[in-house]
């Protein structure tokens, strides 16, 4: 949890997950981004909710962006073998 003020940025690289391809070759990614304050949380995988935290979270203005196509290419050596 963070808060971002208006006209601020946060990267967000540490949160996404690996892309997970077949092999070498081209391929056309994007990333798809939700807030919804509104959700109810039924885990809670990184312990207890803090109470203060998720009153922030309750007041956050909700959002739903989409990056850009992006291609990237994988190469042979890129590769892990399974």
């Amino acid at each position: 949890m963070f808060k971002l003020d208006p006209n601020m940025e946060r990267g967000l690289s540490n949160w996404i997950p690996p892309i997970v391809v077949d092999g070498p070759g081209k391929y056309v990614v994007l990333l798809h981004y939700v807030n919804n304050p509104h959700l109810r949380w039924t885990g809670e995988p990184l312990g207890t909710h803090d109470a203060a935290t998720m009153a922030l979270v309750t007041k956050s203005s909700p959002c739903d962006a989409v990056s850009g196509p992006m291609e990237i290419e994988v190469q042979a050596t890129d590769v892990k073998a399974k």
